[in-house]
């Protein structure tokens, strides 16, 4: 009975530590959440660009654009200033005791906001990639004499 009780003990505090680290990791890694947002955000932005000269040369090519990769564009731009404003925030410097130790708690809030968007926006960039073309059909220069 004992050794069985020991075991559920031993289960749940391992759990509870597991789950305090986990969540100490927010304000801890606060700054590399903001470098891997702010690279996630790069990535989204070439991302962005290349499905929008997709889109250019289909219509030079006289195609219509899919309705979705339109749609995604829209929702790019949301997510491109939800960054930006989420980033701005994180550069202010929010701090507590005379500017001598950091506001842990402000940390843990936007840590967490900043470690969900990186997983949002990594998500749009996969959905990104499949509105770009890998190849296209060469032409060749046109000689004007």
């Amino acid at each position: 009975m004992e050794g069985c009780l020991y075991g559920i003990a031993s289960n749940i505090s391992s759990d509870l530590v597991w789950g305090v680290i986990n969540q100490l990791r927010y304000p801890c890694c606060f700054n590399n959440f903001v470098k891997e947002l702010a690279k996630e955000e790069d990535n989204l932005v070439v991302t962005r660009k290349n499905v929008e000269d997709r889109i250019t040369h289909a219509k030079k090519q006289t195609r219509k654009t899919a309705e979705v990769v339109v749609k995604w564009l829209e929702e790019v731009n949301i997510d491109i200033d939800n960054v930006n404003q989420l980033l701005e925030e994180a550069r202010v410097k929010t701090s507590c005791c005379f500017g001598h130790c950091p506001n842990w708690v402000w940390r843990y809030h936007l840590g967490k906001k900043l470690a969900n968007k990186k997983g949002d926006v990594e998500k749009r960039i996969e959905e990104g990639k499949q509105y770009i073309q890998l190849e296209r059909v060469a032409t060749l220069p046109s000689r004007i004499t």
